[in-house]
């Protein structure tokens, strides 16, 4: 099964600060069928944060991420 790698960007920091202390990330429909097939379909998914502009990036942990219909929930401690 293949790897796949997602850069989720944030228009802005609060939007990332708010997904971290929710543990929640939200998308497009588009992209969350993206994701939703790259879960089904990948042994290892890995999303990459950043914010637009910055330069800078995160990756989360691979077990940290379940996927399911409502979103993307994220263990904050792997930011």
């Amino acid at each position: 099964m293949p790897v796949r790698y997602f850069i989720m960007k944030s228009s802005n920091l609060r939007n990332l600060e708010i997904s971290q202390q929710k543990g929640i990330w939200s998308t497009t429909p588009s992209n969350e069928r993206k994701l939703n097939r790259a879960f089904w379909e990948s042994s290892i998914v890995y999303l990459v944060f950043s914010v637009q502009g910055s330069g800078h990036f995160q990756v989360s942990h691979p077990e940290s991420v379940k996927w399911g219909c409502s979103g993307c929930r994220l263990n904050h401690r792997d930011f």
